[in-house]
């Protein structure tokens, strides 16, 4: 059951960014129109603008969610802890956004760190499938035990180079 609460999260989270992606290009074509050249001109300057907006976001997303499952990755082979991968997950956050929404929209927490952390598991969620079933859940559990923890001793969570 579990999986699917993770599961129905990243769908949420996905989707939310694909409507704002299609916000984003709405917007940003009403805003900037093309210069009149002529309406052959205008229709191919227009359709190729776009078709190269849409691959610099599909570049971006990819790159970004590539670099979010090898951080996963070591997390979930023991090579990072669930605050180092969080960490890494908001630098990933705080770079450029290929869309206005806020990578963190869909996940709850008392902080910006909590709610990192809390994407960081949804996604550990995701990968854990090619682990059989018991060693899957072992993982989440560990993880969420750790925040568990981490949170009771300290109130709240800090991740590494939060205080630099």
């Amino acid at each position: 059951m579990p999986y699917r609460a993770h599961f129905a999260c990243l769908l949420g989270g996905l989707f939310a960014m694909l409507v704002g992606a299609s916000a984003y290009q709405l917007g940003h074509a009403k805003s900037n129109p093309a210069p009149r050249l002529s309406a052959i001109d205008d229709g191919y300057s227009e359709q190729e603008r776009r078709q190269e907006e849409l691959t610099r976001f599909d570049g971006v997303f990819m790159a970004r969610s590539a670099e979010r499952k090898a951080i996963i990755d070591q997390l979930r082979d023991g090579g990072l802890s669930l605050f180092e991968a969080a960490a890494e997950f908001k630098r990933l956050n705080r770079q450029p956004q290929p869309t206005k929404l806020d990578p963190l929209y869909p996940f709850s927490g008392k902080s910006e760190n909590e709610r990192v952390c809390r994407q960081v598991i949804t996604w550990l969620g995701s990968y854990v499938d090619g682990l059989p079933p018991s060693q899957g859940q072992a993982v989440l559990e560990r993880a969420e035990a750790e925040l568990r923890d981490h949170i009771a001793r300290n109130g709240t969570v800090i991740l590494p180079g939060d205080g630099d």
